[in-house]
């Protein structure tokens, strides 16, 4: 995908990783981004572990199930899983269409909220990426 492809939402906050960040520490909601959703193809099915759950950096968060492969989601910071996007699981397809909007992934909220400084701009993830 080339890097005029990519259209980042403005105003949120990226991981390399190519998840995006939106809201603040207590709230943060968290998707794929298009460069990653290209990459993966078609979503059509995705599971999370139990809303609740405390996690580390880089931890097992939920998994996606593309017509390509099914990769795990992995925390892009330290925090509890606060609640799940319902919609987008009963509408895989929605990861697709609306990656930031209503094919959100879920919501978190910050363990570590020193982490967030490191996140990149859109500006940045696009330059990276």
């Amino acid at each position: 995908m080339t890097k005029h492809a990519i259209h980042p939402r403005p105003d949120a906050q990226y991981h390399a990783d190519h998840y995006w960040l939106q809201g603040n520490p207590a709230a943060l909601r968290v998707g794929l981004t298009q460069r990653a959703l290209a990459a993966l193809g078609k979503t059509v099915a995705l599971g999370f572990v139990p809303e609740g759950s405390s996690f580390q950096a880089g931890a097992l968060l939920g998994w996606v199930e593309t017509n390509k492969a099914v990769v795990d989601l992995r925390a892009p910071v330290a925090g509890m899983l606060l609640a799940v996007n319902r919609t987008l699981l009963g509408r895989p397809e929605l990861l697709n269409a609306e990656p930031y909007a209503r094919g959100f992934l879920c919501e978190i909220q910050s363990s570590q909220p020193q982490e967030l400084s490191a996140l990149l701009t859109a500006e940045a993830y696009v330059a990276l990426h």
